[in-house]
């Protein structure tokens, strides 16, 4: 692996870092800008984490973002890109791709978490909230990723594990919430 890939991927769970994905995204912006095809991005963020790191320590806090990432990774199509954002955040970049299409995308993401276990003393399940939001012309970065951040709080709101998508004029689309396989609990 070459020194500048190196530099551009996250420590613990070998995504893209936080400033490799807002390259990439510039970068959509501006193809979305001269080509007028869709762009999505989604902000993944992992439901009830700091439980998680309180009940079984911090080797397997570490353990659920890397499992998480990598399901999310293996979830995409060919063009679609995710970094960790922060702590348990993913961004998720969706060249031509509409929110209806995202949302799909979405279910891909839940599905996998929501019949995954983990075994520490006892099993559990990891959930994810997904904040979506579809690029508007005239858009700045920060008010794009506004979006998906709010709509991710909404996801939230809503009882967690589901999506939420934010258009700029602010209308919710919601993703129906995934029942939880028998034997799992979440944390």
């Amino acid at each position: 692996m070459k020194l500048e890939e190196l530099a551009s991927r996250d420590s613990l769970t070998s995504l893209w870092n936080r400033r490799r994905i807002e390259v990439l995204l510039s970068r959509e912006i501006q193809r979305t800008v001269h080509s007028g095809a869709p762009l999505t991005i989604m902000l993944a963020d992992l439901d009830h984490f700091k439980g998680i790191n309180d009940s079984f320590g911090h080797a397997t806090g570490d353990e659920v973002p890397r499992h998480v990432g990598s399901i999310i990774h293996s979830t995409l199509r060919a063009g679609a890109e995710v970094g960790r954002w922060g702590g348990e955040e993913f961004l998720i970049v969706l060249p031509d791709t509409s929110i209806g299409d995202a949302l799909a995308c979405a279910k891909l993401i839940h599905e996998p978490l929501a019949s995954t276990g983990f075994n520490m003393p006892e099993r559990f399940a990891v959930t994810v909230s997904l904040g979506l939001a579809a690029w508007s012309s005239g858009e700045t970065f920060p008010a794009f990723f506004s979006r998906a951040d709010h709509a991710m709080y909404e996801a939230k709101i809503a009882g967690r594990t589901t999506s939420a998508s934010s258009s700029r004029h602010g209308r919710q689309a919601w993703a129906p919430r995934l029942r939880k396989p028998p034997g799992h609990y979440e944390i």
